[in-house]
């Protein structure tokens, strides 16, 4: 993360009011210490999901953060949340009482007073790109952007034409981007925080001839029971934590309990370009595009993303998105990337305020939150097919089996983890006994026809490892750009059988009779494995026999 303003390796120690000319962007004030001097900075306020206490801007040495106390802690009832200003900077903060884990050395569980910046607390649960940062300190503006219909089986937002040029279309191809602006929409308490901060803004900024200025306040989410990781310093003698950095936030409630569709017109436009679509080319060694605040950037609906640390989310009760190109929700957009795109956006400046007509550097964002929620159960219609396929083989041959899904891993440098439509692709593992040996069955979700993958049917030498080589199977799987790590398999397998699938409709619809041959083959090579093992176990003791 490069912002081009400040000196190289500079360690933010304080971050201060925000301040706007005229009709400019809002910049906002912040301290800093480099090799060159300590000394105060200002930025683009966009540039806010950058700015943590204690990061260090312009790295030279790939370090974003200086070590601090690390903390987690259980959010209390709004009730028990005080919000006060320090009395010489005016700079406005949350303070309460909470249950708090450290695990800094030895691991400890106790009650502390939380000292929390209210700009860091919405900069970490609402600031995750650009759009949503600027957009916090203008009235009204989710209403205008957005048009949400409340349907009988599923939300449709459709987003408005007023939207398209300052939030670019790109940030809808990822699932967590759009759960949480489903989230921040649909939920009254949430969207109710995130609207203050423009009542707040405007009820108390300070107007001075041709600049307003303003100490950043805004009312807090109802945050009960929900849990925060974060960076900071531990005051002993008060037993205050003093919060620099939110990291994450987990066991958050959405309350949306149907699906949650986005509509507009330009996702159907589809249209495949050359290049390898299933991996990105690695980033070049020193490519980092850098923050310029002092030129316009271009529209763009698909700008550069600047690396950044990102914030963890985790939601109790998920739900799933899709993007749509039609109003029926029946149709989801397909949009296929060109690659070889990355390398060139890596190169010169960037601009994360509103583009303009005549602006001279690319469009810049940030992609700010990283949602590791299992929600692979919303997916679970996908194998439907394969279902039916272990339902005939409990009905035929009585066999008792275990299903979970899982969402395949996101790995640099890879796309396969999403399907064409950009939802998750997720792989089923089903386990059962027969006759006292343990098989498992693998399937990957192909359902967008990207490829055809087999159905695999294992025995382990190691269950107590399994865990941990399933883990790396899915990574291999997105890696391989949906194939199988057949010699990866083969060293933790004492037998590994693929089979074909049978003729699948895009309803997940098989011929009966293509159900009971899947089944049936999948039968008869446990049997087979019984006669591979008793063969296995034959040359063991002809090896034992003529040694001795």
């Amino acid at each position: 993360m490069h912002i081009k303003r400040l000196p190289l390796d500079t360690l933010i120690t304080g971050i201060g009011r925000l301040f706007k000319y005229d009709d400019n962007p809002w910049f906002i004030n912040l301290w800093g210490e480099s090799e060159e001097s300590k000394a105060k900075y200002n930025t683009s306020f966009s540039h806010m999901h950058l700015l943590a206490k204690r990061r260090i801007i312009n790295s030279t040495q790939n370090e974003h953060r200086k070590s601090g106390f690390y903390l987690k802690f259980r959010c209390p009832l709004p009730a028990e949340w005080m919000s006060f200003a320090q009395s010489k900077s005016q700079f406005h903060f949350f303070g309460f009482d909470a249950l708090a884990t450290f695990s800094n050395e030895v691991q400890t569980v106790k009650q502390v007073h939380i000292q929390l910046p209210q700009l860091e607390l919405a900069r970490a649960f609402f600031f995750q790109n650009a759009y949503l940062t600027r957009s916090a300190l203008e009235l009204n503006v989710l209403a205008e952007d957005f048009d949400i219909q409340n349907r009988a089986d599923h939300y449709l937002i459709n987003v408005l034409p007023s939207c398209e040029g300052s939030l670019a279309l790109s940030h809808f191809n990822k699932p967590g981007f759009r759960r949480f602006l489903a989230y921040l929409l649909l939920n009254k308490n949430i969207r109710a925080s995130y609207e203050s901060i423009a009542q707040q803004c405007q009820a108390f900024e300070s107007i001075n001839n041709t600049v307003r200025t303003w100490n950043f306040s805004f009312i807090p989410p109802n945050l009960t029971d929900v849990n925060i990781e974060a960076h900071g310093y531990y005051d002993r003698l008060t037993n205050t934590f003093k919060i620099d950095e939110i990291i994450g936030f987990s066991g958050l409630s959405t309350h949306i309990d149907k699906p949650v569709y986005f509509h507009h017109d330009k996702f159907s436009k589809a249209s495949k370009k050359s290049g390898n679509t299933s991996t990105i080319p690695p980033k070049p060694n020193h490519a980092e595009p850098k923050l310029n605040d002092e030129e316009e950037a271009t529209p763009s609906n698909k700008p550069t993303i600047v690396d950044a640390p990102t914030t963890l989310l985790d939601f109790n009760d998920p739900f799933e998105t899709r993007k749509v190109a039609d109003k029926t929700g029946t149709k989801n957009a397909v949009i296929v990337d060109d690659a070889q795109e990355y390398i060139d956006d890596l190169i010169g400046d960037v601009n994360a305020d509103e583009p303009g007509i005549g602006g001279s550097v690319k469009a810049g964002d940030f992609e700010g939150a990283k949602d590791q929620t299992d929600d692979a159960h919303l997916y679970l219609d996908r194998f439907s097919a394969f279902m039916q396929m272990l339902y005939k083989l409990e009905e035929k041959y009585g066999i008792q089996y275990s299903l979970t899904l899982k969402v395949l891993p996101e790995v640099e440098g890879f796309t396969k983890h999403l399907k064409a439509d950009k939802n998750p692709r997720c792989i089923a593992e089903a386990h059962f006994l027969y006759q006292g040996k343990h098989f498992i069955l693998l399937e990957v979700d192909t359902s967008d026809n990207t490829t055809r993958l087999s159905t695999q049917l294992l025995t382990i030498k190691d269950m107590n490892s399994w865990e941990e080589n399933y883990e790396k199977i899915r990574k291999f799987v997105v890696q391989k750009t949906l194939n199988w790590p057949n010699s990866f398999i083969k060293q933790i397998a004492i037998q590994q059988v693929r089979f074909n699938h049978p003729r699948i409709d895009d309803g997940q619809k098989v011929a009966i009779e293509d159900l009971e041959g899947w089944a049936n083959r999948i039968f008869k090579n446990l049997n087979y494995h019984d006669l591979a093992n008793i063969e296995h176990c034959k040359k063991l003791v002809q090896i034992i026999s003529q040694s001795l």
